[in-house]
């Protein structure tokens, strides 16, 4: 099981150095990101130790500029499509509908000009 608590120093380094990198992209108004691939850097991932990840780019960039993508079929390796689904529904159970909406359709739409949703 992985725990944010037993990560080695190198982990720890790693994962500050990629929130740093994330928090400086994210000054620039008119950079979004897509949220995938996160079973790359886990292999043994669970719900929660990806749940935390998500959070963490929500948190820097925003439901408004942050995008849910999977990365199949590499991530395909390492999980179902339905598990890596059920782990970005959980890790956002708690936010509203807009917010939930924007992540998993919205944000999408409106940086790719899909037109599938209104407003």
């Amino acid at each position: 099981m992985f725990s944010l608590l037993s990560l080695s120093k190198e982990q720890t380094e790693g994962l500050a150095f990629w929130r740093s990198g994330l928090r400086t992209l994210a000054e620039n108004e008119n950079v979004t990101i897509k949220a995938s691939g996160l079973g790359q850097t886990d292999w043994n991932w669970t719900p929660q130790s990806m749940g935390s990840m998500v959070r963490d780019i929500i948190e820097i960039f925003g439901p408004n500029r942050t995008m849910f993508a999977s990365n199949f079929p590499v991530d395909k390796a390492y999980n179902s499509f339905d598990a890596y689904y059920a782990a970005y529904e959980a890790a956002v159970a708690d936010l509203s509908v807009d917010e939930q909406n924007d992540l998993f359709i919205g944000t999408a739409d409106r940086v790719y000009r899909l037109g599938v949703t209104r407003g």
